[in-house]
């Protein structure tokens, strides 16, 4: 090393990533001409030699080359003829002074260090682990998954046609709530039938007996409407009815003729 051994105080150690660098920067000292670095256990990534004015300040990147402390072997400076203005390289190039020295490297992540003998002892024995099965936990897919079902709807429905009906003719009328999967259900208790038209009556089970009312049976027809009504448990009121059907008069073999 020109100019004799620097020191190796303890310093702050440089933190730099695998296969990165760190920065330091020298100083020409009055004089311009070529700054020669030169280290140990590392790479300098823009050179080991840098052209410089008077007094310029110039930065090199310093890659380290494994673990070891990266060590300075040479800083000089020499003017264009090749020669050296000062054999003390730390007066005709200066770094800072927390450079000078052997510069401890470490990284940001593990890398592969040198083996070294560890003390012998003995290492407990890892104990087997009771293997222990956990208990499933029982599971549901969406088909077999319960969901509340739910009445949506009343409708009524009839044992027969109510086409060409006429009067002494019978129909029973059930009413069937529609539920939310589609099924139906056949409700006989606290159902309310009720007939809107002249055009016979109804029984408190749904039983419908045609007769045309005095005060239409002269027109020969009528026409009426069947209605159920509903309350569930929770209060809620359903509403089921049938179309629009007509009653033509009864008229005896014989007396239509003439």
């Amino acid at each position: 090393m020109a100019g004799g051994k620097f020191g190796t105080p303890s310093l702050k150690p440089f933190t730099v990533a695998p296969n990165g660098y760190f920065e330091i920067q020298t100083k020409s000292l009055g004089q311009p001409g070529t700054i020669t670095l030169d280290v140990k256990n590392a790479k300098i990534l823009n050179g080991a030699k840098q052209a410089v004015k008077a007094d310029e300040t110039i930065t090199w990147k310093i890659q380290p080359l494994g673990t070891d402390p990266v060590q300075l072997l040479e800083l000089s400076l020499k003017n264009s003829c090749g020669e050296d203005y000062l054999v003390d390289p730390v007066k005709s190039a200066k770094l800072p002074d927390s450079s000078k020295f052997t510069f401890p490297v470490v990284y940001d992540t593990v890398v592969p260090k040198k083996s070294e003998p560890q003390p012998s002892q003995t290492r407990p024995q890892p104990k087997t682990p009771t293997l222990t099965t956990p208990t499933p936990k029982p599971t549901s897919s969406p088909e077999t998954k319960t969901q509340k079902i739910f009445a949506k709807n009343l409708i009524v429905t009839q044992n027969r046609t109510l086409e060409g009906l006429k009067e002494g003719d019978k129909v029973t009328f059930t009413a069937k709530l529609v539920m939310s999967d589609g099924s139906t259900q056949i409700i006989k208790e606290n159902v309310k039938w009720t007939l809107i038209g002249q055009v016979g009556s109804i029984t408190p089970t749904g039983v419908f007996i045609a007769k045309l009312d005095e005060a239409i049976a002269e027109y020969g027809e009528g026409s009426g409407i069947v209605t159920a009504t509903y309350v569930d448990a929770s209060g809620t009121s359903f509403l089921g009815k049938t179309p629009t059907f007509r009653i033509e008069a009864f008229i005896p073999d014989g007396e239509g003729e003439g």
